[in-house]
């Protein structure tokens, strides 16, 4: 597939991230704490009239123009003075619409590098687009062999307010401000926008899943969405609280676009007054490309167990899964944490198993006591034959016995025997967790079952607690 490559603009929004900056976004995107917001600017095509790269609205105007029958077609640079036009001239909004169906269903243009770069980042399991054509769905179909734009892909419309999933799934992707291929309308000019938004607000309770997230999350806007009062209008409805009253402590946004794009109001508003908001001035397909450089080298893909070990931090961050295991199965920890890490759920293993002393204790039993969120346990014929009690893994599964309250989910035990004996009960685990069912894994190898399980535990996680069990 070809690959549309555009010449950066303005290299400034690597520059203006410090080194600590990219760590904590990365972070941040491993752990499942941010969402992107795919805005207008980051979807670009190949201009055959000046043989450059731009933007795909930009592109649309003066054929749009053209085919509404509008004069002097070239001189429009934006979808939005082309429907006020043909309005005023007593033309009618279907028109608009059919006419871009039309010019987008015979645009053979493949997704440009940033989307695909977008796309491979694998942490972004939900991805929002405010644009109505189908690029990324394109790029995401290319890089992600499990995507499947018929199961994968949803479209908000007023008339049909569809919620996301209960459970995420690897990828999903979902069009804010409508899908040029399945609503009668969709966002293209001012009112639509206004229409779009002020019907999200009424349908809140119907939408309440997705409004939960877009709440408890971070938001990435890349390229901004559309007009100064729109990104802000957005965000308020999104946030579900005045923007200049969330505390230090509550999700911010990142928006990343070149300051010509964004009014001098906005950005001040953003930059002086809401300090949860980071304005990142530059082109936004640049800041993709270094953010999945980034990413990639940190979270992308270990070549080998030992690769894939060395990029685990040496404490665990906080709301990780901890998979506690004994020496001997190694191999069914890593298959289990690589399976795990790959379909974006945070994990940690412990690494120095063979270190000794006071503090490397402490250390570990702050991970499973406090900073976990869910403890997984290995449970093999070596567990189950070494009883003494003085040996790691049967501590790290004591000091996990010490948080769970009947009715809750925190421990999840893993039988990864070859093949289980008929009727065989775990004997070696602390007595409180007898009753809970075990999974069977053999060797560590993870169900896509197993998978969403976990996935969909992580999610009750984060946004409202301890999910029962």
């Amino acid at each position: 597939m070809n690959v549309l490559e555009a010449t950066p603009a303005n290299p400034s929004s690597e520059a203006s991230l410090s080194d600590r900056d990219w760590r904590k976004i990365l972070r941040d995107i491993h752990d499942g704490k941010v969402i992107p917001v795919i805005g207008p600017e980051l979807v670009t095509v190949l201009d055959p009239d000046s043989g450059t790269v731009i933007p795909l609205l930009h592109y649309l105007a003066p054929r749009l123009a053209a085919a509404l029958g509008l004069p002097d077609a070239q001189r429009f640079t934006t979808v939005n003075a082309v429907a006020c036009q043909h309005l005023l001239t007593g033309g009618s909004r279907a028109d608009i619409y059919d006419e871009l169906r039309e010019i987008l269903d015979h645009l053979d243009n493949p997704p440009s590098a940033a989307l695909l770069d977008l796309a491979r980042i694998t942490d972004f399991h939900l991805i929002i687009s405010s644009v109505f054509d189908h690029q990324l769905s394109h790029a995401l179909k290319a890089v992600r062999p499990d995507f499947d734009p018929r199961k994968n892909v949803l479209a908000y419309h007023p008339s049909e307010a569809i919620d996301v999933p209960e459970s995420i799934g690897n990828t999903l992707l979902y069009h804010i401000l409508g899908d040029y291929h399945t609503s009668q309308d969709f966002a293209v000019w001012e009112e639509d926008y206004m229409e779009f938004i002020c019907k999200l607000i009424e349908h809140q309770d119907t939408l309440e899943r997705l409004f939960r997230l877009l709440k408890n999350r971070q938001l990435l806007l890349l390229g901004s969405p559309a007009t100064d009062w729109i990104v802000r209008f957005f965000l308020r409805v999104t946030r579900q609280v005045r923007l200049s009253d969330r505390g230090a402590t509550a999700p911010g946004e990142y928006l990343a676009d070149r300051g010509a794009n964004l009014e001098a109001p906005l950005v001040f508003f953003f930059d002086k007054l809401i300090q949860a908001t980071r304005v990142i001035d530059g082109d936004p397909a640049t800041f993709v490309h270094e953010l999945h450089r980034r990413w990639s080298e940190q979270y992308g893909h270990a070549a080998s167990d030992d690769d894939f070990l060395s990029r685990l931090p040496a404490e665990m961050p906080k709301d990780s899964v901890f998979i506690s295991y004994a020496s001997d199965n190694r191999a069914a920890a890593l298959a289990l944490g690589r399976a795990l890490h790959s379909a974006g759920i945070p994990i940690w293993l412990d690494k120095g198993r063979l270190q000794a002393g006071e503090n490397y204790a402490t250390t570990l039993e702050a991970a499973v006591r406090v900073h976990s969120s869910f403890f997984i346990s290995l449970i093999s014929a070596e567990t189950e034959a070494d009883m003494e009690r003085s040996r790691y893994v049967h501590k790290e599964r004591d000091w996990a016995a010490g948080r769970h309250v009947d009715g809750f989910i925190y421990y999840i035990p893993v039988a990864i025997f070859p093949e289980a004996p008929s009727g065989w009960k775990p004997a070696a685990e602390p007595e409180c967790f007898s009753k809970i069912h075990y999974h069977k894994l053999p060797n560590g190898e993870a169900t896509p079952d197993f998978i969403r399980h976990i996935r969909q535990l992580i999610e009750t996680y984060r946004i409202s607690g301890r999910p029962r069990g």
